[in-house]
């Protein structure tokens, strides 16, 4: 299933807020979809729409969808918003970020051309041969998640946040979940310096998050009583911080 973009704008009317239900379903064995799209240039991070390290938790696997643009597509056609790499090394660039990321994060991935000016060139399929080698032999290797830092969102808060309107713009009218929080989810975080995991409050909640030191909670708008009782009981212990980010437990969930 194309699901779970919810770190990148919200789809409400789409379903994607089912992310628990989705998660806990067994027939369902993997998602998909590509990268966020808004930061995606030189220098720029790259990060997966969706909570990884819990889908990991729920023994499910995530295939990232590559679909960037490079140097040699034509800007101005196909269903692609972004504009392509302007040089060919940035797009080399590009594409072994993408890469590097997948394999770190102990995930899947492939790569799509929209267009078929995307990546048949040989410069492009070189490196992609190259990637090819590396990527069978870390499959020889633990890809375990060492990160001791949580980032942490609520689900059910999102329903407190007005919805998006746009898959590449976060609007005024989006709410503080879209102009506050996503920019710094994807260009401050990304620039912490350190490993990070993408985890679902239901998780950390429920004892898989003793690891962590530093617990940077996104979105926790809306908390019932059960919540609030298992993040003093299991949050809040010497050696870890937690860092509120917007509106903590405003509402009663």
């Amino acid at each position: 299933a194309f699901f779970g973009y919810l770190l990148h704008t919200e789809f409400m009317s789409n379903g994607h807020l089912f992310a628990e239900e989705v998660m806990s379903s067994p027939f369902i064995d993997f998602l998909a979809a590509p990268p966020q799209y808004k930061y995606c240039g030189p220098g720029d991070a790259t990060l997966d729409r969706f909570f990884t390290a819990s889908m990991h938790l729920h023994e499910k696997l995530w295939w990232r969808e590559v679909d960037m643009k490079t140097s040699y597509a034509d800007p101005y056609t196909g269903s692609n918003p972004r504009m392509p790499q302007p040089t060919l090394p940035q797009s080399l660039g590009l594409l072994k970020r993408e890469f590097s990321a997948i394999l770190a994060g102990g995930n899947q991935g492939w790569w799509y051309p929209i267009e078929k000016t995307y990546y048949n060139h040989p410069p492009i399929l070189n490196l992609m041969s190259e990637m090819q080698v590396v990527g069978k032999a870390a499959l020889d290797f633990p890809r375990d998640s060492g990160a001791e830092i949580a980032v942490v969102a609520d689900f059910n808060s999102l329903r407190y946040s007005a919805p998006a309107f746009s898959a590449g713009v976060a609007r005024a009218t989006g709410g503080p979940f879209m102009t506050l929080l996503e920019p710094f989810r994807v260009q401050e975080i990304s620039r912490i310096g350190a490993a990070t995991d993408f985890i679902s409050l239901d998780d950390v909640l429920s004892g898989k998050g003793d690891r962590y030191k530093l617990v940077i909670m996104l979105n926790a708008f809306a908390l019932n009583e059960h919540q609030r009782e298992a993040i003093n009981r299991q949050l809040r212990r010497k050696g870890r911080t937690i860092v509120w980010m917007f509106a903590p437990g405003f509402f009663n969930a």
